[in-house]
């Protein structure tokens, strides 16, 4: 092979790289968040991390059984004025805090991928919103639901609520999710008010807390972007 068309391929193959690590790196910032799940002293799987923003989610649903007047009664359920004492320093929820309405938005329509117009309301939402919903509830346990999962039909409930900015009036926001088969059925999110029982939980209601993490997770992108730099030093040191 001649000296020229060796260079030539050589800035063939290194365009090709460059080119591949721009749609990585494409990719990467519009993908969605990556969830972890994580064992606790709240159980195991019990929380899940948003490396999107550092937040950990205890399972909505365990705030309803754990801690509070249901630590001495497996029947009773907690509600929102036991779920606020149990959070306060020394409680059994003690470093958790209840989301904030962007916190909550963030959470669905950037971390999970909703749509925010597709999404909305009665509708059964499209099909990214359906696998968005099947992706979160499989990090969180439902509080309603109907059907048997393992017949492949099923409805699933996630019903909490969150911090309004109103500690007397706090709202709430429901994902349904279900299969029929082999076929998604639903992936819609339910915003609404205050519940109408604050002292008393019969449907139930779960409750979104979140805390700071303390783990770092670096940024697809900047990952990417590391290794791509890498393998460019090191073509222009072995051709140069």
């Amino acid at each position: 092979m001649t000296r020229l068309s060796r260079d030539s391929s050589q800035k063939g193959l290194v365009l090709r790289l460059v080119v591949g690590l721009t749609l990585l790196l494409g990719f990467a910032q519009m993908s969605h968040a990556v969830f972890i799940s994580m064992d606790s002293e709240y159980g195991a799987g019990s929380i899940t991390l948003d490396t999107d923003t550092g937040l950990e989610w205890i399972d909505p649903y365990l705030p309803i059984v754990l801690g509070g007047p249901s630590a001495t009664s497996p029947i009773v359920k907690n509600t929102y004025h036991d779920v606020l004492v149990e959070i306060q320093d020394g409680g059994f929820f003690d470093g958790f805090r209840f989301a904030k309405y962007d916190e909550i938005q963030t959470l669905l329509y950037s971390s999970a991928g909703f749509d925010p117009l597709t999404s909305s309301g009665s509708s059964f939402g499209s099909e990214s919103d359906m696998i968005a919903a099947a992706h979160l509830l499989s990090f969180f346990d439902s509080t309603q639901g109907s059907g048997d999962p393992s017949s492949g039909s099923y409805m699933r409930i996630l019903d909490a609520i969150y911090d309004s900015g109103d500690p007397d009036n706090p709202e709430g926001v429901a994902i349904f999710t279900g299969r029929h088969g082999d076929q998604l059925t639903y992936g819609s999110i339910y915003h609404y008010g205050t519940p109408l029982s604050l002292s008393g939980n019969p449907e139930p209601y779960g409750f979104w807390l979140v805390r700071d993490s303390s783990i770092k997770v670096s940024e697809p992108s900047t990952l990417l972007l590391i290794i791509g730099s890498l393998c460019l030093l090191g073509f222009s040191r072995k051709y140069s």
